[in-house]
């Protein structure tokens, strides 16, 4: 099999590729394939020879490969190309882009089935299990798998996925500062946004979403969806002396429902270091709140002391034309729900330090 060096311009040739007809793996000769390999077939001479894939709703297809066969990996790191060809592990799902020219051919599975197999042109290992897996209170096991979306899948044993992670974010190196790519800033922004992310982490508790999903599937494991937690950062807007970045938490509370939580942390563009929310203000906590909360008309007095009680400048987003301020779920006694108002920037004139204000354009170099 042939191994492409340049693996993320064939992941890309798969999304563009694949997407519009990876569902065909029906009767008949299809363009591609996806599937969960289920049976492994080896020639005389040791080496893979074909694939036999789940494709879901208990349909199965064979997948031949040749010495011309291109093999790619987008979970490297846990699964390589070569280490994939020597023992292809079961349950691994692979994408096919089938050869046009070569006719199909029989192939007879283990059990006995008969598949009319095509010739498989590239292949992308697309996940792989990790070696160690998890064991959540009430004694069930997770497998753990990771997917070339940078996603972490924790399964059963019958490959039902109770929760996906999309962990914390570290590599910025293809982000943006407005229309700039950081990788054309001054080094110091980029590296301070890794170490302070790092440092940072996870602004969730894996274990209690964990346990959280697998109640829910033991509830009702008939109309049981997975549940999710995702954290990611993106630039949301820049002032003379800021770079601001949006830390977005999306995570399921509760069975069909996901929940979206954010935060902004400022950054000195010369420096990279983190600038604590607070020092964006030359006022204090109690003047800062009193601002916004001369903004917010028809908000009745019960309800504005619980605003009071509970801001925290973390609460705040910053974004090029207005300044948003979000209590989550659970902070107000009288709100079920998250709750939210937004501001214009000179709302804060007068407590906001003029060179936090956002700009509306973004930078240019």
């Amino acid at each position: 099999m042939k191994q492409k060096q340049r693996k993320r311009r064939l992941s890309l040739l798969a999304a563009l590729l694949l997407l519009p007809v990876l569902a065909a793996c029906g009767p008949g000769r299809a363009e591609s394939c996806y599937g969960r390999v289920t049976e492994v077939q080896r020639a005389p001479d040791g080496s893979l020879s074909a694939l036999v894939l789940d494709t879901g709703d208990e349909a199965r297809t064979c997948v031949l490969l040749t010495p011309e066969t291109h093999v790619a990996s987008t979970v490297e790191d846990l699964l390589s190309e070569e280490a994939f060809l020597a023992d292809p592990p079961m349950g691994v799902e692979v994408s096919v882009l089938f050869a046009e020219d070569p006719p199909p051919q029989t192939v007879t599975g283990e059990d006995g089935t008969r598949y009319s197999a095509q010739t498989a042109d590239f292949l992308w290992v697309e996940d792989a299990r990790y070696p160690e897996d998890l064991t959540l209170s009430d004694g069930t096991a997770l497998e753990v798998w990771a997917t070339g979306t940078q996603e972490n899948q924790y399964r059963l044993s019958d490959g039902t996925v109770l929760l996906q992670e999309f962990p914390p974010q570290t590599d910025f190196s293809n982000d943006y500062v407005g229309n700039i790519p950081l990788s054309e800033l001054p080094p110091a922004l980029p590296d301070g946004l890794r170490r302070y992310y790092q440092d940072r982490g996870p602004l969730y508790d894996l274990t209690e979403e964990l346990e959280r999903a697998d109640r829910a599937f033991c509830q009702d494991p008939e109309r049981f969806q997975r549940f999710r937690v995702e954290q990611r950062v993106s630039w949301s807007a820049s002032a003379p002396g800021a770079h601001y970045f949006l830390t977005t938490l999306s995570r399921t509370p509760e069975p069909r429902l996901l929940e979206e939580i954010q935060w902004t942390d400022a950054f000195d563009p010369a420096t990279g270091a983190h600038i604590p929310t607070e020092e964006l203000f030359s006022a204090g906590r109690d003047q800062v709140i009193d601002a916004l909360l001369a903004q917010m008309k028809g908000v009745e007095a019960p309800l504005a002391q619980e605003l009071r009680d509970a801001f925290q400048f973390s609460y705040l987003c910053f974004w090029p034309d207005h300044l948003s301020v979000w209590f989550p779920a659970g902070s107000l006694p009288s709100q079920e729900h998250s709750w939210g108002w937004s501001f214009g920037y000179d709302a804060l004139s007068g407590v906001l330090r003029p060179w936090a204000v956002p700009v509306e354009e973004p930078p240019e170099l």
